[in-house]
């Protein structure tokens, strides 16, 4: 598997991001998000929190075409 080649920086940090995310765990989305945006050297998009579901329904619907 690539993450064992150890080829990466920050290889913890995406090793513990997957993990979780593999369990089906995301709760800490907007953390897992900003370490990776801030180890990249990001300026612009940080994440300031995680959508309620309602919320990333009227999301998807505003800037999707999707039908219900």
């Amino acid at each position: 598997m690539w993450l064992d080649a150890g080829l990466f920086e920050h290889k913890q940090t995406y090793i513990s991001i997957l993990e979780r995310w593999a369990e089906g765990d995301f709760s800490q989305v907007a953390r897992d998000h900003n370490a990776i945006w801030y180890n990249q050297g990001g300026t612009i998009g940080e994440a300031t929190g995680i959508m309620s579901p309602e919320e990333e329904m009227d999301y998807i619907k505003t800037n999707f075409d999707v039908n219900e």
